[in-house]
């Protein structure tokens, strides 16, 4: 999962900063799109899990 993470923090796949960590990160995958939560603020440790197709993310491509 790091290797994604860093990718779509440079891609810009992010909403929101927190202790200068993003709140939330993003990801597709073929027709998948990956969010990843930030856990404790400022911790840099995330969760991450896929999202319903019912669930876009504006923005990402």
């Amino acid at each position: 999962m790091e290797g994604w993470l860093r990718n779509a923090v440079r891609a810009g796949n992010v909403g929101g900063w927190d202790g200068g960590f993003p709140r939330y990160i993003w990801h597709r995958e073929g027709n998948v799109v990956f969010e990843a939560r930030q856990g404790a603020p400022g911790s840099g440790e995330y969760h991450g899990y896929p999202l319903e197709p019912s669930q876009p993310v504006r923005g990402l491509e």
